[in-house]
């Protein structure tokens, strides 16, 4: 099996974007220590959950399904100057308008990019918005996907 966490930081590296691999609990901690810049992207990869494909025949694991969740996010100050305007009390339409929109099409790329390359087959993919989760102005575009490595 190919080390898959090398290949999510080697393309966050190419799209210039902070990279952390690690759970939800150190969440902020990690994001606070990236120093992130209003306009800054940061791709965040939980741990994975393997499943083996068994043959029955044998008895034997031929495969592994792989899941995982991607989290990319993207740091916001109110500020026009930034591009990544927020406020207190913006409704979920202006925030989508805004900022998720625009974060969603980078981790849909990315997952086009990645699952399908020829390496991994693409099992299953759910995108969702986790709007106000980080103490540190940062909303992100979530994809839960399952695969298997060919």
């Amino acid at each position: 099996m190919t080390d898959v966490v090398s290949i999510f930081e080697a393309y966050a590296t190419t799209q210039n974007w902070s990279f952390a691999y690690g759970s939800r609990e150190i969440l902020d901690y990690e994001t606070n220590q990236k120093n992130l810049t209003s306009g800054k992207y940061i791709l965040w990869l939980f741990p994975f959950d393997e499943k083996a494909i068994i043959n029955t025949n044998v008895g034997v694991v031929t495969d592994w399904d792989l899941s995982t969740m991607i989290w990319l996010g993207r740091k916001f100050d109110n500020t026009a100057a930034s591009g990544t305007r927020s406020s207190l009390d913006e409704t979920q339409k202006q925030k989508y308008d805004r900022r998720l929109l625009a974060i969603r099409e980078e981790l849909a790329t990315l997952i086009k990019t990645i699952f399908c390359s020829g390496n991994y087959e693409l099992k299953s993919a759910r995108i969702r918005r986790e709007i106000n989760v980080s103490s540190t102005n940062i909303d992100f575009v979530v994809c839960e996907v399952t695969f298997q490595e060919l």
